[in-house]
């Protein structure tokens, strides 16, 4: 939705400044005019682009009008994912979770949101923070840069 608002906003802005500028709408919309610069984008585009980049291009521009799939209860869930965990490894000692880590899909805790086992990335991106600290490799004080450095990589 985002996407649509910006397209207008550019058009308008476009039109309203050819508009202040003296010049006349209808000179703007011109269908040989539209048909030489697209091509020209396009083909240009096609010809300086490896096939993998023309199809990641495809796909991530459909996914902009998509909108984004994290709303309000996927963060809910995220905290309420955390919370458990947490409460667990405070309660117990950080070894009770190892069991919740290493099989995240047999976990009790993670089972109860469903939403957040789906997202496939979120789940690994905790259970390989979370494995150092029960390992004891890592202590708690290092795990934002561990995590900082696994986001990068991630990106």
């Amino acid at each position: 939705m985002i996407v649509i608002i910006g397209a207008l906003i550019v058009a308008a802005s476009v039109a309203g400044g050819f508009i202040m500028g003296g010049g006349r709408l209808g000179a703007l919309v011109q269908l040989s005019e539209f048909v030489v610069i697209c091509g020209a984008a396009l083909g240009s585009l096609i010809i300086m682009s490896p096939r993998k980049v023309l199809i990641d291009l495809v796909k991530n521009a459909l996914y902009t009008l998509k909108g984004t799939p994290y709303s309000r209860t996927a963060y809910t869930e995220l905290f309420r994912v955390l919370y458990e965990i947490f409460s667990l490894g405070r309660r117990n000692g950080m070894i009770a979770l190892e069991d919740h880590v290493a099989n995240p899909e047999a976990s009790s805790i993670f089972a109860k949101y469903p939403g957040f086992v789906r997202n496939e990335h979120a789940v690994e991106l905790l259970c390989g923070g979370l494995r150092p600290i029960i390992d004891g490799k890592v202590k708690p004080e290092q795990l934002k840069l561990l995590l900082e450095t696994e986001l990068q990589t991630i990106e």
